[in-house]
């Protein structure tokens, strides 16, 4: 039986709908694992795990989804509910790091400049992309968090106010904002360092 291609959106959606129905299980959490693995692992990494701890928090998500999936009330809110449970598992997971002493570092994963990196191979490029991060870490806190779930993690803007608890102006409002902060905080930069 030759099966048609289906776009990334529709196959993850079709792939949600089979494991709420108990069909094709297997086949349909590899495709959720193969869609969310690499999304969830940089939320975790931008929210300051290291890469051993957020693929440990990646797993913890995707198995309580697993669990859980059955009981999702309709595929439409599967991001909304997937991204509140990676933000209990992170919650839990900052809990015991510091009741054990430990500290979550709040390194950005992927940051271009890695002290390995001589200053003269720093690109403009890499100089933006710091200026950026440096501006969104500014933001405060709520904003952030929309702008980031927004822009990096796609998601709606139903699904962010469902991931955050907030209603979807307050969501608006948080995006309007943000982008209104970043854009004076990008466009005096240039003129300050001169």
């Amino acid at each position: 039986m030759e099966r048609t291609r289906l776009c990334p959106d529709e196959e993850l959606s079709q792939a949600v709908r089979h494991l709420r129905a108990g069909v094709e299980v297997e086949e349909s959490f590899r495709v959720v694992d193969e869609h969310l693995r690499s999304r969830l692992l940089k939320y975790f990494q931008f929210h300051g795990f290291g890469s051993s701890d957020a693929e440990d928090l990646v797993q913890t998500t995707l198995a309580n989804v697993f669990q859980g999936v059955r009981s999702l009330e309709c595929e439409e809110s599967f991001m909304g509910w997937l991204f509140a449970i990676a933000r209990n598992a992170m919650i839990t997971a900052s809990g015991r790091l510091k009741g054990t002493g430990h500290t979550v570092p709040l390194d950005l994963a992927g940051d271009p400049n890695t002290p390995e990196d001589p200053p003269d191979q720093v690109t403009i490029e890499d100089q933006v992309i710091e200026s950026v991060w440096t501006a969104i870490e500014q933001l405060p806190p709520q904003q952030r968090q929309c702008l980031v779930l927004r822009v990096r993690d796609e998601l709606s803007y139903e699904e962010i106010a469902e991931t955050l608890r907030l209603s979807l102006n307050t969501v608006r409002n948080h995006l309007v904002l943000a982008k209104a902060n970043l854009r004076r905080v990008l466009k005096t930069e240039p003129e300050e360092s001169q």
